[in-house]
């Protein structure tokens, strides 16, 4: 923990004379985040039916029946939605009043936090830090280093228990780096692996924060947990999409990565570019245009950064590989396979039930191991601050998605468990979560991540 504070302190220093971020949008309007209940499957269609009505939005939540959903607009587009909202008998609020003014308190916030941490010891996990603060800062490392990289190699010295593997290179050149952290006990090629990813989805920095707090506390102060690396080795990759992530210090609320194609608009949803029922259109789980913030890409694994993580999971053959884990942002879910799910896959026995939307879908044989042990995991994260969970597969508990690397890991065979976790909030702040709430967010899901080390099978 000594060496993370003293890092941060530094950046905390670098902070005080670094210029305040740009807002996250190119556009002078006001942005707020209007949250609609779908009582009916019409007013599901309804609901997202406004993204074809030539209206510039952005969902943070999609719309699910007998659920909200949270739907980011401009001012000069409010109107619209409202009138269409009310037309149909749409039961709707206002969740943020003005998006801009939010970010800039909080940039405001960060700002206050840094310049008190250069002056006071222990400073840690009270803030958010992104790539472009701290390049020049950390001049003794490779090329566009990031703050989290930086921090990494730096562990990486300090600490037998880590080391640091390049897994690849984003699209625009920066290095994908996963810290494996492992005492060296017990049969390597027979000991449990937990692959932990976060930050496909770059505004999303909570994630980010709490996987680096989680490396943090397996190298520096295993002390307090002595048996969690008896029983498992741990793969951190705390933020798949480098470049999308520094773009959120000029654009906040970025999701996909920066990758070009033929298209004038730029990037791929990372988490629909997976090769597990990628593109499938049986469902309205992604998305086939380039412009949309769930496009899927041109191809299963067509992004370096996804490709990667396959290349990386797929080249290490001989790893115990048995749990994965990725964090995203936000809505308080433990999920698990699958979130694409009407056609039954090859070699699968199934359970059947009945979805919100009314018709039969199929879970894999293996759900329910599962479940159970995203049940016990939740409880410990609950335990701790009275946070909550929902569990369960992320099309029932959520809503469908296709070519995400969860159903990808446990569908190709390589995990025989895999989970989305959705940090907190459940849409108070939504993407913009405080800089005061990363630490108990992150010491609760590492609850979690003990509680599957404990209890994973061996």
């Amino acid at each position: 923990m000594v060496m993370a504070r003293s890092l941060i302190l530094g950046l905390s220093a670098l902070c005080i004379v670094s210029s305040v971020w740009a807002l996250p949008t190119s556009t002078p309007e006001k942005l707020q985040v209007i949250r609609a209940f779908a009582a009916s499957p019409s007013d599901v269609s309804t609901i997202r039916a406004l993204e074809k009505e030539n209206i510039k939005l952005d969902f943070w939540k999609d719309p699910r029946l007998n659920d909200h959903a949270d739907i980011m607009v401009d001012s000069l587009n409010l109107k619209k939605v409202v009138s269409i909202l009310d037309k149909n008998n749409i039961s709707h609020h206002t969740m943020i009043e003005d998006v801009n003014s939010l970010i800039a308190e909080q940039e405001r916030e960060r700002q206050e936090i840094a310049a008190n941490g250069a002056q006071a010891a222990g400073i840690d996990w009270d803030n958010y830090y992104q790539l472009a603060e701290i390049e020049g800062w950390l001049d003794n490392l490779s090329r566009e280093s990031s703050a989290i990289e930086g921090w990494l190699d730096n562990l990486s010295r300090e600490s037998s228990a880590v080391s640091i593997q390049n897994i690849g290179t984003s699209y625009e050149g920066r290095t994908l780096k996963v810290a494996k952290i492992s005492n060296g006990s017990g049969n390597s090629t027979n000991k449990p692996a937990i692959l932990i990813t976060a930050t496909i989805h770059a505004r999303e920095w909570i994630a980010a924060a709490t996987a680096t707090y989680i490396i943090d506390q397996l190298a520096s102060n295993s002390s307090a947990h002595p048996d969690i690396l008896d029983l498992v080795d741990f793969y951190i990759l705390p933020v798949i999409n480098p470049d999308g992530y520094a773009y959120t210090a000029s654009s906040r609320l970025w999701r996909k990565s920066r990758s070009r194609g033929s298209s004038s608009c730029i990037g791929t949803d990372g988490n629909r570019n997976f090769g597990y029922k990628w593109g499938d259109g049986d469902v309205p789980g992604s998305s086939g245009d380039p412009c949309s913030e769930t496009y899927r890409g041109s191809a299963p694994f067509s992004e370096r950064e996804t490709a990667a993580v396959r290349d990386y999971i797929e080249s290490n053959s001989n790893v115990n590989w048995t749990v994965y884990v990725t964090f995203h942002s936000y809505g308080q879910y433990f999920m698990s396979p699958w979130g694409y799910t009407r056609t039954l896959p090859t070699g699968y026995q199934a359970m059947y039930f009945m979805s919100p939307w009314g018709y039969t879908r199929t879970l894999p044989t293996g759900y329910q191991a599962m479940k159970q042990l995203s049940d016990v995991a939740a409880a410990a994260l609950t335990a701790k601050y009275g946070t909550r969970y929902s569990t369960g597969s992320s099309a029932n508990v959520l809503y469908y998605t296709d070519g995400t690397d969860q159903d990808w890991a446990f569908g190709s065979g390589h995990f025989p468990f895999s989970y989305t976790m959705e940090l907190r909030d459940t849409g108070s702040y939504g993407f913009l979560l405080p800089a005061r709430l990363i630490k108990p967010t992150a010491e609760e899901t590492f609850e979690a991540i003990k509680t599957l080390a404990r209890n994973v099978p061996k």
